[in-house]
């Protein structure tokens, strides 16, 4: 799953990891599905793992819609 995302996550990566916060939130939710991983549940990591990757989009999408309207404010 890893393999197939990991690509086209690297404009989200830019994007997301702008603040502290960001970037503690994204190793928590990298630890939680390393445990499902070593508690052999591939179910509950796959569910965490999506989870991850849509709040990463949701964020970077945020940001990204930030920084054009203060483009557009530069006319």
């Amino acid at each position: 799953l890893l393999r197939s995302v990991n690509a086209r996550i690297r404009v989200i990566r830019i994007h997301d990891f702008l603040s502290d916060d960001r970037v503690e939130a994204t190793i928590d939710e990298h630890l939680g599905i390393l445990r499902a991983v070593a508690a052999d549940d591939p179910a509950g990591a796959e569910k965490l793992f999506r989870a991850h990757l849509a709040k990463s989009k949701e964020i970077a999408e945020e940001r990204a819609l930030r920084a054009i309207a203060r483009m557009a404010t530069l006319d």
